[in-house]
């Protein structure tokens, strides 16, 4: 057995008991911001589940006035009159409590014609990988669509934080028809979010399920 394979058998073992080591919870200090790819390939479709607006982002003002972000927003292909109060959302993809949820949070863009809300799953385009913060090729993280309500979610068990243990803090969204159409999730030492390639999304419009 090699070490790099008792190094995942161990950390899968440390999820699973509930425990996380540091840089999984901070992340490298030159790490993407959350804006763009960090979890999943860049141009991957993945979930998150919609917590809220992000503090110090909730209206365009706060947006157009940072350059950076603004800018990213503008080289995305996001045109200036779609950037509107609330444009900018957060997301989890890791559940529930401890540092974890923290630490998996995803930024994203919401289209004006997505509706959204605290609870809702939601389907994301991630963005690219940073070329640097100050790059205009720099692409964000956008919605594409809404799987459940929050509301639809108390009766609807086809998506749902996997494993289903609330006591784990690193859990990752499944839906039931992932598998049939395409999506995949990485063979790592610890849990990632299951996801499916651009090609893929193109193909079959991302899937059967969820509405805008």
């Amino acid at each position: 057995m090699t070490a790099i394979h008792c190094i995942k058998i161990l950390g899968k073992w440390l999820v699973r008991a509930g425990m996380v080591l540091p840089f999984l919870v901070t992340g490298c200090a030159t790490g993407p911001p959350a804006l763009m790819a960090a979890h999943t390939p860049p141009g991957a479709l993945y979930l998150a589940e919609v917590t809220g607006v992000p503090e110090g982002m909730i209206t365009r003002n706060n947006i157009v006035n940072d350059t950076r972000v603004y800018q990213w927003l503008l080289s995305s292909g996001i045109a200036d009159e779609d950037i509107v109060d609330g444009s900018l959302e957060r997301g989890r993809i890791y559940c529930c409590g401890g540092p974890n949820d923290g630490g998996g949070a995803t930024f994203f863009y919401k289209p004006p014609e997505i509706s959204v809300n605290p609870g809702d799953i939601i389907e994301i385009r991630a963005g690219s990988k940073v070329v640097s913060k100050h790059s205009a090729q720099n692409r964000i993280n956008i919605a594409t669509r809404r799987i459940l309500t929050y509301e639809e979610r108390k009766t609807d068990t086809l998506c749902r934080w996997n494993p289903d243990n609330p006591a784990l803090w690193q859990r990752v969204l499944y839906c039931d028809w992932m598998l049939s159409e395409g999506w995949i999730q990485e063979d790592r030492w610890y849990n990632t979010p299951w996801y499916t390639s651009p090609a893929r999304e193109l193909i079959s419009e991302g899937g059967s399920s969820g509405s805008l």
